[in-house]
């Protein structure tokens, strides 16, 4: 059926022109014949278009949340909450502008391309939670307008992880902070969705900037971080004190879903406060009130790392401390308070002085309590109503009543080695510090020099040994311990046995056998005489 190259030579303008005598049959026969690389091709680029599009990084409610959050603009337009048919609150966009659109790849540009396909070439499961992917919403807005320190999204060390640094920040992030002295604090901390809330009753008791890594590890997680912000925001002194920072399970995001977060969040809370709202709780009183609302969707806030997926909390430890904003650093629970009110300055009183001077370096350990609340409240965050020991002389006082030290059940042996009988002891005139023995098992909360101080091992993950390694390495790196006379950190509730989730006593032992190993390990790296055990010293 196909005409020969000779049949059609005298072409069309020849006085004579030869046409091959070809049925239509044939004619389409050609046609289709002639056209089906085309088609396959064309069939293809459709294919590799639509996969492209169905790669959502969120899900569709939470991609609407976060383009809404993006896209306040220069001319401020007014934002507010609402609530979906669903029932799940998004942020509306602004009625007039459009917002120009990011560059593709922008966000992620730190990110090496064979370091993505050797995660898939390693089996890494693509997408999220078995969950189909969602369309993905079109990026509203910009980075290049975001004068912060934001960070792109990169690896942590293990490639287990990705992190975003300075996810949100204050207005004064890149700048010095102002009046910071060589002698400053920065109380780092880490958290997922559902204690963000304490960091308003954190960001009002302590007087200095705040550095947190919010683990997020699943949609739901994001949904409610999502929603929460601009409450958050508004809440304390977050948005001047605290920078919060990002990670996420490399194996369950895949890396555009990151860069479209990275990319539609504003980078300051004060942009993020712009927001209007409508109470996620009608009955709420407070912004915090609010949050806890907000949040209450993702678990149960009474139970901690029980989630399916591990807590890699010396890996958001070591995140967020590196990136504190002050020359110090005191890592503490996110549900925790520094006490007293004035401790920040009191600190840097103590530095001008010369009390801090040492030839060695030191940690020094701030004791720590647990605060009964009433039987009526429920989970693990402490209501706002409750009242915290503000000195010294508060915890003697409620010492045995409604104060005891931290851990007193499940591990009195972990916190006893700072010394509370000469800690409530002491009266007023004393000096700022005593100096303790190191003894194995201890795991103090403490305030030291963040260039000098090794990271936590990111290999310990759950329940169990986290702090004590920590300790144990510190102490083998040649660090002693004061204990501060006049500090302390507060836990609001008391710590029972029968609160902690079915697996902690597997987590601990499996954490138990890690920490044994490091003990070697630091043994071959620091000869000495010092050593991980109940006496301090080889004997």
């Amino acid at each position: 059926c196909i005409p020969t190259v000779g049949s059609w030579a005298r072409g069309p303008h020849s006085e004579s022109p030869m046409r091959p005598a070809v049925s239509r049959r044939c004619v389409w026969r050609w046609f289709a014949l002639s056209r089906a690389p085309l088609c396959l091709l064309g069939a293809l680029i459709v294919l590799v278009y639509l996969k492209k599009q169905s790669s959502v990084g969120l899900s569709s409610d939470s991609s609407h949340q976060i383009r809404g959050l993006h896209n306040e603009g220069e001319n401020h337009h007014h934002h507010h909450v609402r609530v979906s048919p669903q029932g799940a609150p998004s942020l509306l966009l602004p009625t007039a502008g459009a917002a120009p659109h990011r560059p593709h790849g922008q966000a992620d540009a730190e990110v090496n391309t064979a370091e993505a396909k050797e995660g898939s070439e390693a089996g890494l499961p693509q997408g999220r939670d078995g969950e189909d992917a969602q369309p993905r919403a079109a990026v509203a807005a910009s980075v290049d307008s975001q004068k912060t320190a934001r960070q792109p999204v990169r690896y942590d060390q293990s490639k287990e992880y990705r992190v975003v640094t300075q996810w949100v920040s204050p207005d004064n992030a890149e700048a010095t902070l102002p009046g910071t002295t060589e002698w400053d604090i920065t109380v780092v901390s880490h958290t997922t969705v559902d204690h963000l809330v304490e960091l308003v009753r954190g960001s009002t008791t302590w007087a200095g900037p705040l550095s947190i890594a919010l683990f997020i590890p699943t949609r739901a997680h994001l949904d409610a971080a999502v929603v929460a912000l601009p409450d958050l925001a508004r809440c304390g002194n977050v948005s001047t004190k605290v920078t919060l920072h990002l990670a996420v399970v490399t194996a369950v995001w895949e890396l555009d879903d990151i860069a479209d977060i990275v990319a539609n969040i504003p980078t300051t809370w004060s942009r993020i406060a712009t927001f209007s709202h409508e109470s996620a709780d009608p009955a709420a009183t407070t912004c915090a009130a609010d949050v806890a609302a907000s949040t209450d969707v993702v678990t149960d806030r009474s139970t901690n790392y029980a989630r399916g997926i591990p807590y890699p909390n010396n890996m958001l430890r070591n995140l967020a401390r590196a990136h504190a904003r002050t020359p110090w650093s005191l890592v503490i629970d996110v549900d925790m308070i520094v006490a007293p009110p004035d401790l920040f300055h009191v600190w840097r009183d103590a530095g001008r002085r010369g009390d801090l001077q040492s030839s060695r370096p030191i940690a020094y350990v701030l004791p720590a309590f647990e605060v009964s609340i009433p039987s009526t409240s429920t989970g693990i965050s402490a209501p706002t109503n409750v009242v915290f020991p503000r000195s010294h002389d508060d915890v003697v006082a409620a010492f045995n009543h409604t104060v005891r030290p931290f851990y007193f059940e499940p591990c009195f042996k972990c916190q006893r080695h700072s010394n509370y009988t000469l800690w409530l002891g002491e009266g007023a005139s004393a000096s700022l510090t005593y100096h303790v023995p190191y003894h194995d098992p201890w795991e103090p909360f403490y305030v030291s020099k963040t260039s000098i101080t090794p990271p936590y091992d990111e290999r310990f993950k759950q329940y169990g040994f986290n702090r004590i390694s920590q300790i144990c390495g510190m102490w083998m790196a040649g660090f002693d311990f004061h204990v501060v006379r006049r500090g302390f950190v507060l836990h609001g509730g008391w710590k029972v046995k029968e609160k902690f989730h079915p697996q902690k006593q597997a987590e601990q032992d499996a954490n138990r056998l890690i920490y044994r190993a490091l003990k070697e390990e630091l043994k071959a790296k620091y000869p000495g005489q010092r050593r991980c055990n109940v006496h301090g010293y080889h004997v």
